[in-house]
């Protein structure tokens, strides 16, 4: 089917916002599968994944633009009714620049024209960004105003989305967020009818059955979680 091509294409567990978003439960680290409807475009303004996977997702075309690196830590709690929210930021370690060469110029020497031109450099160097191009200093990203430029084909940086906004559009998706986050959060009795028992790593598990008015109040709370 046609959306199926396109998750194939566009995988959504591998756009730029997902990679930028860690949750953890009990010990297991994993990703959030869609991101949409969290952030439009599937991209967090401004920013680029601290640990990025190469793929061809349309959303990774806004790194050029990025400023800084954004890693998005959830911590769940064992009833997934409450989470912890963290977020580091750090500048872009490096920008790739492709130096343009220079015009050849023609010398005159001994009445032959002889051209001396530059020879193109075997690799892109990385530099820091460059405010003042006559100056010859360097600034970091940190001071860059959002109308500046990176790069030689003068892509213009975005201003980065302020944290207290990266945490609204994440609680689009997840449980209540505290501060301090209890880790013996568990319920205290399971919802409806138990029909199996399991362990994991140590902890009792259960499969339950109920209908809709006995996890009604636990799926409020947790239901977020499924977006």
């Amino acid at each position: 089917s046609p959306l199926a091509q396109c998750l194939e294409v566009d995988p959504p567990r591998q756009s730029s916002a997902a990679q930028c978003i860690s949750l953890n439960l009990l010990g297991e680290n994993f990703g959030p599968e869609f991101t949409h409807q969290c952030f439009q475009s599937e991209f967090i303004r401004g920013y680029q994944p601290s640990q990025c996977e190469q793929s061809s997702h349309v959303s990774h075309q806004h790194h050029d633009k990025a400023t800084h690196e954004l890693q998005v830590q959830v911590q769940l709690s064992p009833s997934c009714r409450q989470c912890q929210v963290s977020v580091n930021i750090e500048p872009k370690s490096q920008v790739i620049v492709e130096r343009a060469l220079k015009r050849p110029r023609i010398e005159e020497h001994d009445h032959k024209a002889k051209s001396c031109v530059e020879a193109p450099s075997s690799e892109a160097e990385p530099v820091s960004n460059i405010r003042d191009g006559n100056s010859g200093k360097q600034d970091s990203e940190e001071n860059l105003h959002p109308n500046e430029c990176t790069n030689v084909n003068e892509s213009t940086p975005e201003r980065p989305m302020p944290v207290d906004e990266i945490i609204s559009h994440c609680a689009n998706a997840l449980p209540a967020i505290v501060t301090e986050l209890p880790q013996e959060d568990y319920l205290a009795s399971p919802v409806g009818t138990v029909v199996k028992e399991y362990q994991q790593k140590g902890i009792d598990f259960v499969v339950s059955l109920a209908n809709g008015s006995d996890a009604a109040e636990y799926h409020k709370e947790v239901q977020k979680l499924s977006i």
